[in-house]
C-alpha cells in the first residue's frame, strides 16, 4: 500500500484524532480525581445514601430499577454509584474517576459516531472536543450514562 494512499492518511487522522481526544480528556479531568465530594448533590446520591452505600446488591439493583428518587428514573445511575461503592468505598477520588472515563469515553463515542456519519474528521474531532473538554458534562453521573447507554444507540438504530 502506497503511504501516501488517501484512505490510509485518513484512517491515521481518525486514529490520532481519537487518541488526542482520549489522552486530552484524560488529562484534563485528571485532577478531580484528588477532590473531595461537592456539597451539591453528593450526598443525596452517593457517601450519605443508605442504599448506595450498601454496594451493589441484588436488592439494591431491584430498588434502582422501581426507584423514582430524587424525582428520576435512572437505574445505571443508581447501579454505577453501587458499584463504585462496592470497589471505591466512600473514597471521593474513585467515583470522580468513574466519571471522566465515562465522560472520556463518551467524547471518544461522540466523535466515532460523527466522523462515521459526516466523514469529516476535522469537523468531527472539533466538535467532540468541545463536548469533551467542558466541564458539565462530567460532573453528573446520569449525562454520561444517558449519552452512552440511551442517546448515542439512539443515533446508530433506524
Amino acid at each position: 500500500m502506497n503511504p501516501a494512499d488517501p484512505a490510509k492518511k485518513a484512517r491515521r487522522y481518525k486514529e490520532l484524532g481519537a487518541i488526542v481526544l482520549v489522552i486530552v480528556t484524560l488529562g484534563l479531568f485528571w485532577p478531580a480525581t484528588t477532590f473531595n465530594y461537592i456539597q451539591f448533590d453528593d450526598a443525596v446520591y452517593v457517601f450519605q445514601h443508605p442504599i448506595v452505600n450498601k454496594g451493589l446488591t441484588v436488592a439494591g439493583v431491584n430498588w434502582a430499577f422501581r426507584s423514582l428518587d430524587q424525582a428520576n428514573w435512572h437505574p445505571l445511575t443508581w447501579i454505577s454509584h453501587m458499584l463504585d461503592y462496592s470497589i471505591f468505598g466512600p473514597f471521593a477520588g474513585g467515583h470522580h474517576l468513574t466519571n471522566i472515563l465515562l465522560h472520556t469515553a463518551n467524547t471518544l463515542l461522540l466523535f466515532l459516531l460523527l466522523q462515521f456519519t459526516t466523514k469529516s474528521t476535522g469537523a468531527s474531532f472539533v466538535a467532540a472536543a468541545l463536548f469533551g473538554w467542558q466541564i458539565g458534562g462530567f460532573i453528573r453521573r446520569n449525562r454520561p450514562c444517558a449519552y452512552m447507554f440511551d442517546h448515542l444507540p439512539e443515533a446508530l438504530l433506524p
